[in-house]
């Protein structure tokens, strides 16, 4: 069982990742067997290879590897899921195709959603992605402080754009040379 977990575990590589990258033709080539062989796996494995490929920032592994499940429970020593390093990494594709698949305002041990993570991170596309799939933007932490507050205290002008309804509107009318 160790065998398809080492190779799958290559896929997030950075050399292969340089060559999946840059041709186009190797999608299918270096995925076609991936279904298979997470099949062979039990679920605690499944959930570690796909929390393996976005912990190691690998978005186009990560979004694929997501459509072979059906639900999503794998978290880490930290508390962290998919939707974590997810979003807090910018993994917009795989954010739309976690919707459904786990609990999109699931809390880490820290007490922080993915929305509170991508605000920090200044992730903006993630945080329409969650807000998208439901994520909900009045939770807040144990500091109180909501993911808008957080991305406030850290700055982070596109994420409070998305995070406030109807900014981006105000925002290009009235402020487009400051907010770009």
């Amino acid at each position: 069982e160790r065998a398809p977990v080492r190779w799958l575990a290559q896929l997030s590589d950075p050399v292969v990742r340089r060559y999946w990258e840059n041709r186009s033709d190797t999608g299918e080539i270096l995925t076609a067997p991936v279904v298979d062989k997470l099949n062979v796996l039990g679920s605690a494995q499944r959930d570690a290879v796909l929390l393996g490929a976005a912990k190691a920032g690998d978005e186009r592994l990560t979004a694929f590897l997501v459509q072979a499940f059906t639900q999503i429970r794998g978290i880490d020593e930290r508390g962290n899921a998919v939707v974590h390093y997810a979003a807090s990494q910018g993994m917009v594709r795989a954010i739309e195709r976690l919707a459904g698949k786990i609990d999109i305002n699931l809390r880490n041990r820290d007490n922080r959603t993915a929305l509170m993570l991508a605000a920090q991170s200044g992730q903006a596309g993630v945080i329409r992605a969650l807000k998208e799939a439901g994520a909900d933007v009045e939770l807040t932490n144990e500091s109180g402080e909501t993911a808008l507050m957080i991305a406030a205290r850290a700055g982070r002008v596109q994420a409070i754009e998305a995070l406030l309804p109807g900014w981006d509107y105000v925002c290009h009318d009235l402020c487009s040379p400051f907010c770009n």
